[in-house]
């Protein structure tokens, strides 16, 4: 079975989100689109219906008007953070089957909204891109890793990720060895799910951002500085995690001086934390 085969049947297998998630997307990537008609996109999906009211009626997102029960107030009361947390957990649900296939599972996926969450926030610091847009691509930034590991199982080939080799890029590393890195996977596989440009061409850009063309640079650039800042947290922490390149350029592009990274680093946990507590998952 060739690579291309192997990726037909392995992107078979990982669940799409909601049939309406690719429309949400697109609604939530046009600054000209309001929140009623994402409300009424939201509202035309049962799943996605009963997500909304459920995280809008949570104690992380409660008003203090009361219960809500109309999906698009919903949205229209908690716009964009309750649009990106519904996006979070349709995608959690999609990758859940595949997540087994790697090591610690839940911990990407919980680093992938991390990065969502930080691109959101350098897209409304820089205003570079939609900050919605950035959120959404972020959060599938990391889908290759996934079907990696699937096409690696399928193949017969060993699951650890390739060893770094001193002064090499881990994804010239992944070509020379698959053929194929994790970022292309991506990017196929969120075109398979029919999620709209940019968001594929810039998780395909997401190691190398000013080498993305068009649409796709803004939130290829915006997701790289989170991705960079969310790895640098969880070393942090203590977890042991693969080194990609960090194209300092991309930091020059969106002014983000240590002070102003500090200062993201510090909002993103916030908010991961306050995301988790929204969809019912500890901290």
């Amino acid at each position: 079975m060739t690579i291309g085969e192997l990726l037909t049947e392995v992107q078979s297998k990982l669940v799409p989100p909601s049939v309406m998630v690719p429309e949400l997307v697109r609604l939530m990537g046009d600054e000209n689109a309001g929140m009623n008609a994402i409300g009424r996109c939201v509202a035309s999906d049962p799943i996605l219906a009963s997500d909304a009211l459920r995280v809008a009626n949570s104690a992380a997102f409660a008003a203090t008007s009361g219960p809500i029960t109309d999906c698009v107030l919903a949205v229209l009361r908690l716009g964009e953070s309750l649009v990106c947390t519904l996006v979070a957990e349709r995608l959690r649900g999609s990758l859940a089957s595949a997540s087994r296939l790697v090591p610690h599972g839940d911990a990407l996926w919980r680093h992938s909204l991390a990065v969502a969450i930080g691109a959101r926030l350098i897209a409304r610091a820089s205003r570079f891109t939609a900050p919605a847009l950035a959120f959404t691509t972020g959060l599938l930034v990391d889908v290759g890793r996934l079907v990696l590991a699937e096409l690696l199982a399928r193949s017969g080939q060993d699951l650890a990720p390739p060893i770094p080799v001193p002064g090499a890029r881990l994804d010239d590393i992944e070509r020379a060895m698959y053929g194929l890195d994790h970022a292309q996977l991506g990017a196929a596989t969120a075109r398979f799910w029919r999620i709209p440009e940019p968001i594929p061409s810039a998780i395909e850009a997401s190691h190398r951002p000013m080498e993305a063309r068009g649409e796709a640079r803004l939130p290829a650039v915006v997701v790289h500085a989170a991705d960079v800042i969310v790895c640098d947290l969880e070393r942090a922490a203590g977890r042991n995690l693969p080194r990609y390149p960090v194209d300092r350029s991309a930091f020059a592009a969106l002014k983000l001086d240590d002070a102003a990274i500090a200062q993201i680093g510090e909002a993103l946990e916030r908010e991961r934390d306050r995301t988790l507590g929204a969809l019912g998952l500890a901290a």
